[in-house]
């Protein structure tokens, strides 16, 4: 079989964000059909990471991700224009709805990465082509279907038009907003063509699968959770420390992440220091070189890349996530509770990951109202230990990787029985 990705994962040691660590719950799904794996990674021009060699990919991939596969590594040439009327004023006013046009998914699409492609499914012959993310399914569209496995399955993850959409209800108005508008539709008709392309298409929430299943224009929609390992806790690990210390966790080279940062920190964090004065916030993750991040304030420290989540995680009391726009579904929620810690958070920050308010979870939408939960939870270890276990409990039901693994194992040796030999 082969996964075609456009998500690098190097090095695999340290690519630990949320789309990476959904992608090894798929490769390790694919490793269990006892098929020789393949897998192939499509890099843009700019990407700003080092290319492994195929081969040491291989490696690391089998030492730290626990996956054994051939690599293939398909490098993207530039942004060439397919047009011949360039500066038409029909192209300028339709460009936006082909995604094809937009200036990261465009490099997908040009002949190297087709031909690339169209190779590799010739020399392998794979019964099964996984694809990972809108990105790759883009040149698969543009091959016949002839030439296609007879059973694919395509990741969307995250809907990225309905993530796009909501960013843009974020922003104020300027007058080029129409346009990126007509991008959010771009988006949606590449998605429902992948869908449609593919025997599968995986969502990581049912809201994801009911809100695409009610748009009619995408094909068969299942369900993967986000998933995580589930920690063995030492019992001194399960409540934290008694000092008041809170915790974020995200890559902040994610915009959603970085926008919940800076109102955490700025908005939410004086009035919970105002009620406990000692009280200690850790935010922990890369952040982009030259961001100003408010690590001036008192109690704040930016930890940056953390190895050891277990020793973090065994610190903390409460975890927060004020997240306010994006899409798909926050694995470091699912990480929270899965270690058993007292969690508040928005509306969207849990979306899609069935927690209940007052349960499970605190679901505060106002800043006023998630500071004083913070606290509240700070000043109340009853509370903050129960809403953990609760916390922990559902992410053992709901969130575990090799549940999800299986799962999705299942579902594709069903597709490719059904495909025929």
């Amino acid at each position: 079989m082969l996964f075609l990705s456009a998500t690098y994962p190097g090095p695999p040691e340290t690519a630990v964000s949320g789309t990476h660590r959904r992608m090894r719950v798929l490769l390790d799904a694919c490793s269990r059909l006892n098929r020789s794996l393949h897998i192939a990674f499509l890099i843009r021009p700019d990407q700003d990471q080092p290319i492994l060699e195929p081969d040491r990919l291989a490696d690391d991939l089998r030492t730290y991700w626990g996956v054994s596969a051939t690599c293939h590594i398909i490098e993207l040439e530039g942004r060439e224009n397919p047009h011949d009327d360039a500066g038409s004023a029909l192209r300028v006013l339709f460009e936006p709805l082909d995604v094809r046009e937009d200036r990261f998914y465009s490099s997908f699409v040009q002949a190297d990465a087709i031909g690339a492609i169209r190779s590799l499914l010739n020399t392998i012959g794979p019964g099964l082509l996984f694809v990972h993310r809108l990105a790759a399914i883009l040149p698969v569209l543009e091959i016949a279907a002839g030439e296609l496995p007879s059973a694919v399955v395509f990741d969307l993850d995250d809907v990225e038009h309905k993530a796009r959409y909501r960013a843009l209800r974020e922003l104020g108005f300027y007058v080029s907003k129409i346009v990126d508008y007509a991008r959010v539709l771009g988006l949606a008709r590449a998605e429902a063509a992948g869908s449609r392309l593919a025997d599968a298409s995986l969502v990581c929430s049912v809201q994801d699968k009911r809100y695409l299943d009610r748009l009619r224009r995408y094909g068969r929609i299942d369900v993967l959770p986000n998933t995580v390992r589930i920690p063995d806790l030492r019992d001194s690990d399960r409540e934290g420390h008694s000092r008041h210390r809170a915790l974020f966790i995200g890559d902040l080279r994610y915009e959603p992440n970085a926008v919940a940062v800076d109102l955490l920190c700025r908005s939410i964090w004086p009035t919970v220091r105002a009620r406990c004065p000692r009280a200690e916030l850790v935010i922990v993750g890369r952040h982009p070189p030259g961001r100003v991040m408010p690590s001036d304030l008192p109690g704040i420290v930016f930890a940056g890349f953390v190895d050891d989540l277990d020793e973090v995680y065994a610190s903390c009391n409460v975890v927060c996530c004020p997240i306010t726009f994006g899409g798909g579904t926050r694995i470091k929620l699912c990480e929270a509770a899965a270690y058993g810690k007292a969690i508040v958070s928005t509306e969207i920050g849990a979306e899609g990951l069935d927690f209940t308010d007052g349960t499970n979870i605190v679901i505060r939408e106002d800043v006023e109202g998630f500071a004083h939960a913070v606290a509240g939870l700070f000043e109340d270890s009853d509370a903050r230990q129960a809403l953990g276990e609760a916390a922990r409990r559902h992410a053992t039901s709901n969130f575990d990787a090799r549940a999800g693994a299986e799962r999705l194992a299942d579902l594709m040796s069903d597709l490719i029985s059904d495909s025929g030999p």
